[in-house]
Parts: C-alpha cells; structure tokens; sequence
C-alpha cells in the first residue's frame, strides 16, 4: 500500500513539472521581456499573466489585457482577422498582419501606417505599445535605463507615425494593396511639394466596383459598358462630384503599378496635381482572366475640404 501511495505520489509530482514546463513554453516570449513597468498618467498598468516584451526595437503588449484597464471594449473579427477597440468616444481598428491602422474620434477620421505589425501568438493579439497608446490620444515616452514606458493624456497628440485624413464610407475598408498605393501616391506628392490627399472610403468602393466591372465585363478602359465614364459611375453610386481616373492592369504589386503610374505622363499628372484633395484606390484580382491582366487596379481623385493631421517631427522610438 505504502508502495502504490508512494508511485502515485511521484507520477503528480512529474505531471506538475511537465505542466510547468508546458506553460512557461506557452507563454515563452520572443524576445526580452525583462521587467517592463507601463505606466498611464500615474497608474501603473498591470499584466498579470502575459508581460510588456521588446520584439524589433520595440515595446510589444497583449491589446485586450491592456485596453480593458481603461474600460475599452473589444471585437474581434474571426474570418477577417480584424480587431476594433473603443474608449469612450474613440475607436480603433487594425487587421492582423498588416501595418495600417484606422482611427476615429471627434476631430476626425484617420489611417495611420506603422513600422511594426500586430500579430497573434497563442491566442493573443500583440501591438506595439506607442502605436495604440497614440491613437487613444497618449504621449509615450520610453526610459531605457528604468525599462519604463510613461504615457500622459493630452488633448492633442501628434502622430510618431505616417498618418492622414480618412473618409469612412459604410463599412467600406481598403485592403493591404489599397493602402500601400495610397501611401505611396502621398509620398510622390509630398516629394514634389503638393500636399497629401485624404484617403475616401466613397471614392475607394467605387474605385474598387470599377475594378471589379473591368473583369467582369472583360474590358480595360475609362469607359465602363454598364456605368459610362468615371465621373457618371461615381455619380451613379451616389458621389456627387467629378472625378478624375488612373487605371493599370496586370501588374501584380502596388510598386510595379505606382512605378508605371510614375512614368506616364498624364497619370503622373493626375498624381501630382495640387487641386486633387481626396482619393479613392479599388485592386480587384482574378485567376481565370481571359484578358491575362489578372491584377487590376483604379484610382479616382476628387476636390474637397478634408482634417488637418499632426506628425511628430521626431522621438525616440520603444
């Protein structure tokens, strides 16, 4: 009896062991996580399983253990991989896997790229800390000495990164490809002195449906079969304003189209042009093209008012 007692003894004490070992593998973190304080307008935030680690330069925290202190509310998007989180009157979304991130508050709506990107490891979606904490309005300031990240609330907070005017359109959100050319667009207008464009999600679903009716209707031009020239489709879906258009075809990243776009001279000039203020970009893709373009991409451009963005000038990054 004594025996048996003793075996059983030794069998949950290697059952607790191999469980240990299985946790701290599971939450085995990528890179230094050597005692990171986060601290927000005096309060220290706490983690209590998963702590604040630095991964490519840069501070990296679990979203939903983090935001939920402040009395955020969290969705998450399963098939689209997509998370919004909401403060007060403050919302914010971001794909996984991908460096741009929306925000909207009461100055505005805004889309903003980082140098990082949100990931998911062992069910848990990890940001890098300035990014989220400057889209609620936080200024981030980072001790390397202490490994202490200090954010203070402020009533207005200059982006550390690329960020611009956006348009929300009824749910309408640009993909990846969208937004690199949209980016893009603006850095070849800020190297030649014009101001960037605000980013409409109304003009990019119409961009889009123009995209998509070049493979549907199988042409490749200015003129759809089914909606007219562009300004008569946008007006057709409800935007009131002329439009002026780019469209490519068969290029399959948005570098190739943007360096073609770059070397024409009349889509150069629609880039470039200082009336422009706003853009819509629509990619649509096929496999089975009986044109062979498979990849199709439309800009529109338009006049219009849009928000004024602040951009740090600089700040030392964690």
């Amino acid at each position: 009896m004594t025996q048996l007692t003793e075996k059983a003894g030794y069998k949950m004490v290697l059952r607790l062991l191999l469980l240990c070992f299985l946790i701290l593998n599971v939450y085995q973190l990528p890179v230094d996580a050597a005692n990171i304080t986060v601290n927000a307008d005096g309060r220290e935030v706490v983690f209590c399983d998963v702590q604040p680690f630095v991964k490519q330069g840069r501070v990296y925290l679990p979203v939903r253990t983090f935001v939920e202190q402040f009395g955020a509310r969290v969705e998450w998007d399963k098939i689209n991989r997509q998370v919004a989180v909401n403060i007060r009157d403050v919302t914010t979304e971001f794909t996984i896997d991908s460096s741009y991130i929306f925000t909207h508050n009461a100055s505005g709506s805004f889309v903003t790229q980082s140098d990082r990107v949100p990931f998911l490891m062992h069910g848990r979606t990890f940001l890098p800390l300035r990014v989220l904490a400057e889209t609620f309005g936080y200024q981030v300031n980072w001790d390397s000495r202490t490994s202490m990240v200090t954010m203070r609330s402020q009533s207005q907070t200059a982006s550390t990164f690329i960020t611009y005017a956006y348009l929300p359109f009824r749910g309408h959100l640009p993909n990846v490809r969208e937004l690199e050319v949209f980016f893009q667009t603006n850095r070849e207008r800020l190297n030649q002195n014009a101001d960037p464009l605000a980013l409409s999600g109304h003009l990019s679903f119409i961009a889009r449906q123009k995209a998509k009716d070049m493979i549907i209707h199988r042409y490749f031009s200015h003129e759809s079969p089914v909606y007219g020239f562009p300004t008569e489709m946008a007006n057709y879906y409800g935007f009131d304003r002329g439009v002026g258009e780019n469209i490519a075809a068969g290029m399959p990243s948005s570098d190739l189209v943007m360096s073609a776009w770059m070397d024409s001279p009349g889509h150069r000039e629609n880039i470039l042009l200082p009336r422009y203020s706003q853009i819509g970009v629509g990619y649509a893709f096929t496999p089975n093209d009986p044109q062979r373009y498979r990849h199709y991409w439309v800009q529109m451009f338009t006049m219009g008012t849009v928000p004024v963005v602040q951009i740090a000038t600089s700040s030392v990054l964690m």
